[in-house]
């Protein structure tokens, strides 16, 4: 599937990557544009009308290494289209609280961008 993920506007060159479905945790390879799948999980991800939860450790080196955990809520409509932007916006900056923190109670906003999708417009 290709799927771009980007953590406050930096591109993500690896992360660890998984999904979660029928109670089980099935590890995905990424890479820029390519997520890549297991002949089962794709038919799963393919066919299930349920959302799937898509889940992010991502790892970022300014100062010292940070860890970090992001979950993304995938909908069958996203599913069907020819590829995904996820744009994670982390709290832990204030540019990003300040302009999408009314949106959610979590630690961080997910977007994703696709054909035909909308862009939540940010606050100024």
């Amino acid at each position: 599937m290709n799927v771009v993920i980007f953590v406050n506007d930096e591109l993500v060159d690896s992360a660890v990557t998984f999904l979660t479905f029928e109670n089980k945790k099935q590890y995905l390879k990424y890479m820029p544009g390519d997520l890549e799948f297991e002949t089962s999980e794709w038919n799963y991800f393919q066919n299930s009308a349920e959302d799937v939860e898509l889940f992010i450790d991502y790892n970022s080196y300014k100062d010292n290494q940070l860890s970090t955990n992001y979950k993304v809520t995938i909908k069958p409509y996203h599913r069907t289209k020819p590829y995904l932007v996820i744009r994670i916006y982390d709290f832990k900056t204030k540019k990003y609280r300040k302009w999408y923190g009314y949106r959610t109670n979590e630690k961080f906003y997910v977007e994703i961008e696709c054909p035909v999708c909308g862009i939540n417009p940010r606050r100024r």
